[in-house]
């Protein structure tokens, strides 16, 4: 299926599942499945902690799922609009009701109520309940929750140096060109026009548009 090439047998079994989407180690307490055994240890490892409510007899898996359980006793409504006096006793709950404001979309984890802009930090996101770690090495078995993860470890094979953009995984050769391309996500722009009031995020966007400037003169 690629070129990939492994020094050892039970390495290139788990690299193949990348294709075949293989995922042998099953839970005994649920539906989850995964292509390796120790990601299934640490998420059986999840069914056998429990966090019991001291107000009544339900109990929880996650710890946050537990304090958003404890609102319904004591009334309280932690989760603030920022356009509005509302307020949410979940998390999820005030992402339904910012959208009415925004008309954005957003992804929601239904397990933490956590909120993300983007899908691919929402999957990714996803792997911290379920143990699945998507992200492998074709150079060893190591595997890995985050991309990032693995380009900051593929680094140890091949030697190379690779910046990586946290909020959308582009990966850059140069510190200082990641650092323009993250200015691109906060708005950031630092070239202010003397002659108007545009503003740039690269010094050469700032030099052609003067240029405009000089025509009109």
């Amino acid at each position: 299926d690629c070129s990939a090439s492994f020094s050892r047998k039970d390495a290139l079994n788990v690299h193949r599942r990348t294709h075949t989407g293989d995922r042998p180690f099953s839970c005994d307490h649920c539906n989850a499945s995964f292509k390796l055994k120790n990601n299934l240890w640490r998420h059986v490892s999840l069914h056998t902690r429990k966090l019991s409510c001291e107000q009544c007899s339900a109990s929880f898996l996650y710890k946050h799922d537990l304090v958003q359980h404890m609102s319904t006793h004591t009334g309280d409504r932690p989760f603030s609009c920022t356009h509005c006096n509302a307020s949410f006793k979940h998390n999820r709950s005030l992402l339904k009701h910012i959208r009415k404001h925004t008309g954005e979309g957003s992804f929601c984890c239904e397990q933490c109520s956590a909120l993300f802009l983007y899908k691919h930090d929402f999957v990714q996101h996803m792997s911290t309940h379920t143990g699945d770690r998507p992200f492998s090495c074709t150079h060893c078995n190591a595997s890995f929750k985050h991309n990032r993860s693995l380009l900051k470890h593929i680094r140890k094979h091949t030697g190379e140096d690779s910046f990586c953009c946290e909020q959308c995984k582009a990966s850059f050769k140069r510190k200082d060109s990641l650092i323009r391309h993250i200015r691109t996500h906060a708005g950031e722009c630092l070239f202010p026009c003397v002659h108007c009031n545009a503003t740039f995020v690269q010094k050469k966007y700032l030099d052609r548009h003067i240029c405009i400037h000089a025509k009109e003169c």
